[in-house]
């Protein structure tokens, strides 16, 4: 249904399960469903067939209702129905995503010789589609040669010296395994080819940090921005210190389900640094690299270990 004016289109969908449908479909028609609650607005009804569920305490007998429930949880959809529809159950259901999409809804009546109560309600076409206020880089203006020409031209290993004065002398880090000690001077630089490995990688769609630095810029520049990323890895492995932003993180709430006015069904997310992150994988390869190597941990182990 297309919305008028600045009002956002609403998805109407309508379904009818028969009783004795097996699973993979059932299967097959939530996999559809997970894609059309995408939409900004979906309701969704019919006849359903799941005489079992009590909508009241939201529980059911059968597996299949059970699933039932599950995936309307998971793709945030309610119930609005809430009298019996058919012999004094209630199986044509109406299923809105959003909260106050859908408005006066009655069950009374028969259509011909239908023996199932008719359900009347109204799609409120009041809410207006949503202005985001979140400001968003249009990389498709970039002009990624000309940031590639100019940070090749830096002198990196000199412009970053600032980094090894004003770390000063530090004690020596060591690390005691069995009989051995290790010094930090053990365990191997930070490779550029590891640098430029893990930014050809980076997900372009993660969120910046409190740096600013976005992971589309460090793909697209992941040539040059290998070496001065690859300094300041090294001089923060070896002298312990890590640069201030990367020690801080932007923290924004994610809703999960429920009524959005209500802050319990909110979770939070860390938004940190991209470069910071980058290096966080490059130690933690080198550290399993070490421990594989002298079997610090033993062939019983199997949580949190990769391949088992």
């Amino acid at each position: 249904m297309k919305g008028q004016a600045n009002m956002g289109d609403t998805v109407v969908g309508v379904y009818y399960r028969p009783p004795d449908q097996e699973e993979e479909v059932d299967e097959a028609f939530y996999r559809q469903l997970e894609v059309a609650s995408r939409s900004q607005a979906l309701v969704l009804m019919g006849d359903f067939n799941h005489p079992d569920i009590c909508w009241k305490s939201n529980t059911a007998k059968h597996a299949q209702s059970r699933r039932f429930l599950q995936s309307i949880d998971d793709n945030f959809l309610t119930q609005v129905v809430e009298d019996p529809t058919r012999r004094g159950m209630l199986l044509d259901l109406v299923l809105p995503n959003k909260e106050g999409l859908v408005g006066d809804v009655k069950v009374g009546g028969s259509l011909g010789c239908n023996d199932h109560e008719m359900v009347e309600f109204r799609i409120l076409h009041g809410r207006s589609r949503a202005i985001s206020r979140i400001k968003t880089l249009d990389f498709r203006r970039a002009n990624f040669g000309l940031f590639k020409d100019l940070l090749g031209r830096i002198p990196w290993v000199r412009a970053l010296e600032v980094l090894t004065a004003k770390a000063g002398p530090q004690e020596t880090q060591t690390l005691e395994v069995g009989e051995k000690v290790l010094q930090k001077e053990d365990f191997p630089l930070v490779e550029e080819d590891r640098v430029r490995e893990h930014l050809g990688k980076l997900d372009i769609h993660k969120s910046t940090g409190p740096d600013g630095m976005h992971p589309r810029v460090l793909r697209e520049l992941a040539d040059v921005m290998t070496r001065p990323l690859s300094i300041v890895f090294e001089r923060s492995w070896r002298t312990g210190e890590v640069p201030e932003d990367w020690r801080k993180a932007n923290v924004t709430l994610v809703f999960k389900k429920g009524k959005k006015e209500d802050p319990g069904n909110y979770r939070p997310v860390n938004l940190t640094s991209i470069p910071g992150k980058v290096m966080e994988q490059l130690i933690l390869g080198v550290i399993n690299k070490h421990v594989e190597k002298v079997v610090v941990i033993g062939s019983g182990q199997h949580g949190f270990t990769k391949g088992k």
